[in-house]
């Protein structure tokens, strides 16, 4: 299976909220990887609220749970990625 193919199998979830700049950083980071994410507002879920309110932005792996916290780095996404086989 290519890489390309595998990419496009990956579920990236990006827990976010309404006026995050550093959760507008990651989207506009990850869409110049190439990386699709699936943005998420925590703030209509208490249950996320109260796991991810102080460490938004993070992107979780939909598929394995696996999660990349800020600051993101776009090196350090690109071996997360490679990590989670994109």
């Amino acid at each position: 299976m290519s890489p390309i193919s595998k990419q496009s199998e990956l579920r990236l979830v990006l827990y976010t909220r309404p006026d995050c700049e550093l959760c507008d950083r990651v989207a506009v980071l990850a869409q110049q990887l190439g990386i699709v994410v699936e943005p998420c507002d925590i703030t209509e879920d208490l249950k996320l609220l109260q796991a991810y309110g102080t460490r938004i932005p993070v992107l979780r792996d939909a598929q394995t749970g696996r999660e990349f916290d800020y600051p993101v780095d776009p090196d350090a996404l690109r071996r997360w990625m490679e990590e989670q086989g994109a």
